[in-house]
């Protein structure tokens, strides 16, 4: 059974430029083939915590991981 339409996309404005998360070229061409949907939204939620907040480390708890 196919999912109802998200609401959220009737009304985004599309992405605002020029805010970036710079991360490692290997996460497309190396893991992205490699991952699962979920595994991949795991890698882009700590990249994002990682690279995009420009720390080297981050404490993420399961909750943060499943709220993001």
């Amino acid at each position: 059974m196919a999912k109802p339409p998200d609401p959220f996309w009737a009304s985004y404005p599309g992405l605002q430029a020029p805010n970036y998360t710079q991360m490692p070229n290997e996460v497309c061409e190396v893991l992205l083939p490699r991952l699962s949907e979920s595994q991949l939204k795991v890698v882009l939620v700590l990249a994002r915590r990682t690279f995009g907040w420009h720390e080297p480390l981050t404490a993420a708890t399961l909750n943060d991981l499943a709220a993001a």
